[in-house]
């Protein structure tokens, strides 16, 4: 019978994983290193709020992102989630969720010193 729990690294918490019924992750990332990360801030609301937990696939060193989409990045305060939009020029449009702050951010594609991203965001814990 097969395992129906899966545990995932949270990163930066005091606590070490979660556990989470395999049910529940979409069959694409079932098999995957799946990460969990405690959302800081309100830059994604209302997709996400602080203290709420984001799950990603975390990429692996030949993988790259592709596609527009929420993404974890690594940011010199950390990592974090944001909106990434692949612009046909080769840049990256960082987008920041909450209205309130109208955060377009572009990002020549070319420097990866100046954007690392990390994984994509697969789920979402919401603390309620």
């Amino acid at each position: 019978m097969e395992n129906s729990i899966k545990t995932i690294p949270l990163l930066h918490s005091e606590v070490d994983c979660i556990h989470m019924d395999i049910n529940s992750i979409d069959k694409t990332y079932r098999d995957k290193d799946l990460y969990a990360l405690k959302v800081k801030g309100d830059g994604m609301i209302p997709y996400i709020n602080d203290g709420d937990i984001a799950l990603f696939y975390k990429f692996k060193d030949e993988e790259s992102a592709t596609g527009d989409g929420k993404y974890i990045i690594d940011t010199k305060k950390g990592e974090k989630v944001e909106n990434l939009k692949f612009l046909l020029n080769g840049n990256i449009r960082v987008i920041s969720e909450n209205p309130t702050y109208h955060i377009d951010e572009e990002i020549d594609g070319d420097d990866e010193s100046l954007l690392k991203i990390i994984g994509k965001v697969v789920g979402r814990i919401l603390k309620g």
